[in-house]
């Protein structure tokens, strides 16, 4: 009896966390640049069942505790692209990132284009994170004549203002993605070879409908399963007083 409360307690964990997952995606459906994420589950290691009968013991077969959340998958296919005819709206086609300063210091990386200067004239992002160049943080005297090659040239009247820092991560599949879509790095750049496209964004990869039907089977099987273990307490409490009258 025990095994299934704990069966069904580790399933509502991996559900409750899937509903986390879920819900953070949707949240983001309109985050241009953002990947959405699935969580990867997997049962415990099995144990063996075993049943005492006569003073001996038989293996009944092979078991587990249940359904354990292992990592968060994220997926890197490309959204579509918007049109936006903003200069400082830009777009990677292709694998790589935007590299960004934050205030602490630390490197983040970004798929989300939608930049814009700040009081000081310095590229950011809609968080106040400063985009980088190759040279450092890019400062431009206005956003108007703002030309961008697919290079990652940045263009002004006056001449070439810095050159964008586009990071391809050696291993694009073990970054750690941030609420907020950006993601931590700390590896090794491979070097870019795609392209990098003016006045557009690139659209989140979110499909409204599938994470509703996701959050849907969610929420169902950890009603489910919350059900159960309410109804195996009952059991559990009905065989204990019934054993104590004996």
């Amino acid at each position: 009896m025990d095994n299934a409360i704990y069966s069904a307690t580790a399933g509502m964990l991996a559900r409750a966390r899937a509903l986390d997952v879920t819900a953070n995606n949707l949240a983001n459906i309109n985050t241009p640049g953002y990947k959405r994420q699935a969580l990867i589950t997997t049962a415990f290691r099995e144990h063996m069942t075993v049943r005492l009968e006569k003073g001996k013991a038989e293996e009944v077969g092979p078991g587990t505790y249940g359904a354990l959340a292992t990592e968060i998958f994220t997926y890197e296919d490309q959204g579509n692209l918007w049109q936006t005819d903003r200069a400082l709206d830009l777009t990677i086609v292709g694998d790589g990132f935007f590299a960004l300063q934050n205030p602490d210091g630390t490197i983040s990386l970004t798929r989300n284009g939608q930049f814009t200067l700040n009081q000081n004239g310095f590229l950011v992002t809609t968080s106040g994170a400063l985009v980088l160049g190759t040279d450092g943080p890019i400062q431009l005297a206005a956003a108007s004549d703002v030309t961008v090659t697919p290079a990652g040239q940045i263009q002004t009247p006056e001449g070439i203002a810095a050159n964008l820092r586009v990071v391809v991560p050696e291993n694009a599949a073990a970054l750690v993605q941030n609420a907020d879509g950006t993601y931590v790095f700390d590896g090794t750049d491979v070097g870019f070879a795609g392209q990098i496209m003016q006045n557009r964004l690139e659209l989140s990869n979110v499909d409204v409908m599938d994470e509703m039907i996701t959050m849907i089977e969610s929420s169902r099987n950890f009603q489910i399963l919350s059900q159960a273990i309410r109804m195996l307490d009952a059991v559990n409490e009905k065989t204990t007083n019934e054993l104590g009258k004996v």
